[in-house]
């Protein structure tokens, strides 16, 4: 999958200015002065645990941005890379969304990848099998 879109709010350097890089195709480039978030931006990026839908920062509250002290708030978009397998990614975009509230992250996604799963429990009759189960 490529990251094609990361919006970012709040975390470290970054305010509530709906902090938004768009990746496109071929080679990317981030430059900023120092202490403009390059490396916060980075970093970020680095911590996500797809599979946790966690950020994996030991203190998450430390990385909030100081002048606004507000929750952090992630919003990624990725597609499938043509040598994916579609069976599984599905050909979509998929969006993870993560927000920070009271220390506690929330953690969604929406798109190829749970379609991809919803499209394959309803034909095979996996969720009702579940759903019967006591």
């Amino acid at each position: 999958m490529i990251v094609t879109e990361v919006v970012i709010n709040h975390f470290a350097s970054f305010g509530n200015h709906m902090n938004k890089l768009v990746v496109d195709n071929g080679i990317t480039t981030i430059v900023g002065m120092n202490g403009a978030g390059k490396s916060n931006l980075v970093e970020l990026i680095g911590a996500i645990d797809l599979f946790k839908g966690t950020l994996n920062i030991s203190s998450l509250a430390t990385k909030r941005n100081k002048s606004t002290l507000a929750p952090i708030d992630v919003n990624i978009k990725l597609v499938p890379s043509p040598s994916d397998d579609h069976t599984i990614l599905g050909t979509e975009a998929t969006t993870i969304i993560l927000k920070e509230t009271n220390g506690t992250v929330s953690y969604s996604i929406a798109g190829g990848i749970p379609d991809v799963l919803n499209k394959v429990l309803s034909e095979n009759h996996i969720r009702a099998a579940f759903g019967k189960a006591k």
